[in-house]
């Protein structure tokens, strides 16, 4: 696995995409680099790094205020695509970033809301491989 440590300098993410598990990290003190590391072979436990951009270059800057931090929340299941949160003291903003194209869009302000954490949806299978083998929940409950 790539060597990454999550602390008050970094944002670390898990997601799955196009069959593969991903990690991103977000280096808050390096121009907020963005990398994207992708498991190649769960047998291997090869690693690739799928794509780096410093995101403040996206905006066309090259240095961070103090109160500006940014998140990765989610990995598009289909497509090279992050949802992005930036935030600082007086505004929060989601955002997507195509990793094919290098393109960051705002998709919408998120001041009016009182997100204390994001969390993408994960579907859980464990249900599934039970009912499977048992033929039904509704067996689990009789």
């Amino acid at each position: 696995m790539p060597c990454i440590v999550e602390s008050y300098s970094a944002s670390v993410g898990i997601g799955h995409s196009q069959g593969r598990l991903y990690v991103t990290h977000v280096h808050l003190f390096n121009a907020c680099q963005l990398s994207v590391w992708a498991l190649e072979d769960y047998n291997s436990k090869q690693w690739t790094l799928k794509h780096s951009v410093r995101i403040l270059e996206l905006f066309g800057r090259h240095q961070r205020s103090c109160d500006e931090f940014y998140d990765v929340i989610a990995i598009h299941p289909e497509r090279n695509l992050v949802f992005i949160i930036g935030r600082t003291m007086k505004r929060r903003f989601l955002m997507s970033y195509d990793m094919d194209n290098l393109r960051v869009q705002i998709i919408c302000p998120l001041d009016e809301y009182s997100l204390g954490t994001c969390a993408p949806y994960v579907p859980y299978f464990g249900e599934l491989q039970l009912s499977e083998k048992v033929g039904s929940t509704s067996q689990l409950l009789s």
